[in-house]
């Protein structure tokens, strides 16, 4: 099982750093906007780069199924499942603001076997595969070691949702009870910095599979917590995420538990 799971992680490293590169080099380039939503876009470089992946996943493994943000999702319900963010902070890539990445991991029966999450302008590679632990362009990684809620590095994104009633930043105590907060427009590399420690804790509400299935696994190799406001892991599913070290997360849920 190790040496299919290592293969399969070179695989998803490899795929989704020829992506990301790929998508590095349209960076500057001016890009076709399709609108998704009020304030949601995808480029003709997201295609480029879900087409990219999904083709070399169809080769390679003909049989598994493939959830994917943009058009090309088949067979999801098969038991092994490729999840793919092809361009994950399309807003900042279309802006020129470099904090972007592409998203890839392979689950069977809902639980991530491997992972990776490729930013092509820093250059890093955060990667893991179960059982393994977590990478950074191959050096390991974990969540930090900060225990007090109140001296915290959070990040998160607030996006216009009726979910937002009940978005912790906008509880009237947030700041008393927390260091700070960092809304990066990168929510799959917002979880990658949550495992390498660069952001204390990482959480987001509405989240959608591509958006955490690499990265709760990151989490998770690396000693931490990816869960909902239950405790659950549940990465198929459209819901919150709270992801970091364990006792942050436990004391982050019992301050903002949404009551409705």
């Amino acid at each position: 099982m190790k040496q299919s799971l290592n293969e399969a992680l070179d695989f998803c490293r490899t795929t989704a750093g020829s992506a990301a590169n790929g998508a590095l080099r349209a960076w500057r380039s001016e890009h076709t906007l399709t609108r998704k939503g009020r304030a949601d876009f995808f480029t003709e470089a997201d295609l480029t780069a879900e087409r990219h992946i999904v083709s070399a996943i169809q080769d390679r493994f003909p049989e598994h199924g493939i959830l994917t943000e943009e058009v090309l999702s088949q067979n999801i319900d098969a038991p092994y499942l490729w999840v793919i963010d092809p361009i994950d902070g399309t807003m900042n890539y279309i802006s020129g603001i470099p904090f972007f990445s592409v998203s890839v991991a392979l689950l069977h029966h809902g639980r991530p076997l491997v992972g990776a999450v490729v930013d092509p302008y820093h250059d890093e590679v955060f990667s893991a595969a179960q059982g393994q632990g977590a990478f950074c362009n191959d050096h390991p990684i974990q969540v930090s070691q900060q225990t007090d809620l109140t001296q915290s590095s959070l990040g998160t994104e607030l996006h216009d949702s009726p979910q937002n009633v009940r978005h912790p930043v906008l509880h009237p105590d947030f700041t008393k009870r927390v260091g700070n907060v960092r809304m990066l427009g990168s929510t799959c590399l917002g979880m990658a910095y949550a495992a390498s420690g660069r952001l204390d804790m990482a959480f987001y509400l509405q989240t959608n599979p591509w958006d955490i299935a690499a990265g709760a696994l990151l989490v998770r190799e690396a000693g931490g917590l990816a869960v909902n406001w239950d405790g659950h892991f549940r990465p198929l599913n459209a819901g919150d995420m709270l992801s970091g070290p364990p006792v942050l997360v436990e004391a982050f849920r019992a301050a903002f538990v949404p009551r409705s």
